[in-house]
């Protein structure tokens, strides 16, 4: 795993950063995906687990889209990223039609490159946006 280090986080002025970015969403959430991101960003700088889980593939190896979940450990819990509101800012694929994929995800039609970087690569640098840290992580 690649990781650009970046410097540590708190709630707050992630909290805050978000605050400013997005309407209409409730402060519980927000506060919510302020600790998402505060904990990712932590096990990144203490080189922890931060995974990415392929949940489906197409049937054909390039045409469709790969499916990936974005998972890390908090307290001896293994947690998803599940941001659905701020998707378009990470962007992340909201699944409204089939139950076969989780509901939030990302997703990657590259062909010739990692998928999974391509598919989290916003997530990351949004991340990294904040002063926390870039990575490329592996699949698990």
């Amino acid at each position: 795993m690649y990781v650009k280090k970046g410097r540590k986080l708190t709630v707050e002025e992630v909290f805050d950063f978000l605050k400013n970015q997005v309407n209409n969403v409730s402060d519980n959430i927000l506060l919510d995906y302020a600790k998402q991101f505060v904990q990712v960003n932590k096990n990144l700088l203490r080189n922890k687990g931060v995974y990415g889980v392929l949940e489906k593939a197409p049937r054909m190896l390039d045409k469709g889209y790969h499916y990936f979940s974005i998972v890390y450990a908090e307290n001896g819990d293994i947690l998803k990223v599940y941001m659905p509101e701020i998707a378009n800012l990470i962007s992340a694929h909201i699944n409204d039609k089939t139950y076969d994929i989780p509901r939030f995800c990302f997703r990657s039609n590259a062909v010739c490159m990692s998928r999974l970087l391509h598919a989290t690569d916003h997530f990351f640098r949004f991340l990294a946006s904040l002063g926390g840290c870039y990575a490329q992580i592996y699949l698990l």
